[in-house]
């Protein structure tokens, strides 16, 4: 079975009071309605924040200003792609998640649960 891609995804959402056209949304940007209807959010695969540094470092400083800098605030992100990590030993993915303050991984395959881990 293939990882939930959910695991893997940014989600913003627009939080400006008014339908915005966001430029540097890939692919091509994106319009977004306000938050509440349908059309506020954007899934985007992947880790957004790096790619926009990465791949445009236009809309990266855009994307930062909309988010922490903009009084009141623009764009707000609801979701980041989780921490992925390997086991070398069994060589299976997994995630990083917390429970109750309790920090364990997460099977990225299957969505079953390990354990409580140490994190260092």
């Amino acid at each position: 079975m293939a990882a939930p891609t959910s695991d893997f995804s940014t989600v913003v959402r627009n939080v400006s009071g008014a339908t915005r056209f966001f430029g540097y949304l890939p692919p091509y940007g994106k319009e977004l309605t306000t938050a509440g209807n349908a059309g506020s959010d954007y899934e985007c695969p992947g880790d957004l924040v790096t790619w926009l540094y990465n791949h445009n470092r236009i809309g990266y400083n855009a994307f930062i200003y909309d988010v922490y800098t903009a009084s009141p605030q623009v764009l707000q992100v609801m979701k980041s792609p989780s921490v992925v990590i390997q086991d070398s030993g069994n060589n299976r993915v997994y995630t990083i998640t917390s429970a109750n303050g309790t920090l364990a991984t997460a099977n990225a395959t299957d969505g079953s649960y390990g354990g409580p881990q140490i994190v260092q």
